[in-house]
């Protein structure tokens, strides 16, 4: 039979090979200036002023690029979680009551739902904006 902690350090190693793979695996994306990522400030602006469909897909870009950036992040604590990283014990988190990275790998899992959530709204209004651009130019004769 298997000891208890024979149990929970394959369990360990389980997870920190699945972070390390999610870090190695999962597609970064470059820095908003060489992309052309937009910044929050053109963000907040192209949300309120966002018609075409071409606007809302970029829209959706960000998100997208936002969620995959987060789950990175997460992936990491799971890694640090493998590792029993010293910031899980500091006595500042200790009177929180809870684990740092566990704290952060829900925390960014979280907000990567509601950046999917978000990048979903406008590919919805993307795919919605598409028809009434080709009915506007029918009408014109174009």
């Amino acid at each position: 039979m298997i000891s208890e902690n024979k149990k929970v350090r394959n369990l360990i190693s389980g997870v920190a090979l699945m972070a390390l793979a999610l870090l190695l695996f999962t597609p970064r994306p470059l820095k908003a200036v060489e992309s052309g990522q937009l910044s929050k400030k053109e963000l907040k602006s192209l949300i309120k002023t966002a018609k075409t469909s071409a606007e809302h897909l970029r829209v959706a870009s960000y998100y997208r690029s936002e969620a995959t950036n987060l789950r990175a992040r997460a992936a990491e604590h799971v890694a640090m979680i493998a590792e029993n990283h010293p910031m899980n014990a500091s006595k500042v988190w200790a009177a929180r009551g809870i684990n740092h990275c566990e704290y952060w790998v829900k925390e960014y899992t979280w907000e990567a739902e509601k950046a999917d959530a978000n990048a979903v709204k406008h590919e919805r209004m993307a795919a919605e904006a598409a028809p009434r651009a080709s009915l506007t130019f029918a009408a014109m004769g174009k």
